[in-house]
């Protein structure tokens, strides 16, 4: 039986670092459109930079507990609407400022959360 992934969905996801820790920053990583999907996986090897950021501002739908270096709590903002991003038109991306707060490490690491979620195999690129 062949079962379909709701695109309003999200699955909750800690980084490594955050693991086991009192009060760890909770990511809601989103399940893409297959279309997004498969972009991801395309221009991983040859424009890694472009499949970073589109993975992360299409994926990351929100958090819990994502504070800035003085404590203050960071609100997660979604765009409205559909927007170009990584060459792919995504529906209510992250925010370009809020992207560009990530530390590398911590993005990559989301880039590889949202590629588990929405697992692409070899099957589905045809």
């Amino acid at each position: 039986m062949v079962l379909f992934r709701s695109t309003k969905e999200s699955v909750p996801f800690t980084l490594k670092q955050d693991a086991g820790t009192d009060a760890p920053t909770v990511f809601h990583i989103r399940a893409l459109p297959l279309r997004l999907s498969l972009r991801v996986a395309d221009i991983i090897t040859d424009n890694w930079t472009a499949a970073l950021e589109l993975a992360v501002r299409a994926g990351v739908g929100g958090w819990d507990n994502l504070n800035d270096t003085n404590g203050e709590a960071i609100e997660c903002k979604l765009m409205t609407g559909k927007v170009m991003v990584g060459g792919a038109q995504v529906s209510a991306p992250l925010t370009d400022d809020l992207f560009q707060m990530f530390p590398l490490r911590v993005a990559t690491e989301l880039l590889k959360e949202v590629m588990r979620v929405n697992q692409v195999s070899e099957e589905d690129q045809g």
